[in-house]
């Protein structure tokens, strides 16, 4: 039973990633629209509604921080679309994290292993907490007991 469900999500998982593939662009595409649509609005709608006081101190206050919020967002869009999650840096930047934190960052791939083996026991043992909390009376065993205990 457990085999089938680990086999079903990790097609999942492959179907995920298909998904993502797909999703990304069209996001990209959508805040795209976004971006453009705000600064027609405001080049075109808001600022001609200021053009009796154009080039005055408040008006050109008004327009370098809507260029400076344009040049922003693009900028960190932009940083965020070409974002690689791996690599040299990226490591670098986990390991650096994990210092910081205190957190003991897997080196290879057994002590990867056994830490997902932790976080199951330790999901587990909650599990079975919990079970017992609410029916205290009930003295069956749970599924959960059974899967400690493998």
């Amino acid at each position: 039973m457990y085999r089938a469900v680990d086999a079903l999500m990790e097609n999942m998982g492959s179907i995920m990633d298909i998904v993502m593939r797909f999703l990304g662009p069209f996001l990209i595409l959508v805040a795209s629209t976004i971006i453009y649509f705000l600064l027609y609005e405001f080049f075109y709608l808001v600022l001609p509604l200021l053009q009796h006081r154009r080039f005055s101190f408040w008006w050109d206050i008004h327009v370098s921080i809507a260029i400076f919020l344009l040049v922003n967002v693009i900028y960190n869009y932009v940083l965020c679309v070409r974002c690689k999650h791996g690599g040299e840096k990226y490591h670098q930047v986990l390991v650096e994290l994990a210092r910081v934190t205190d957190y003991r960052l897997p080196e290879t791939e057994e002590d990867l292993v056994d830490l997902e083996r932790k976080y199951e026991t330790k999901i587990m043992e909650v599990s079975v907490l919990i079970d017992s909390r609410q029916e205290p009376w009930n003295f069956h065993v749970s599924p959960s007991f059974f899967l400690l205990l493998s």
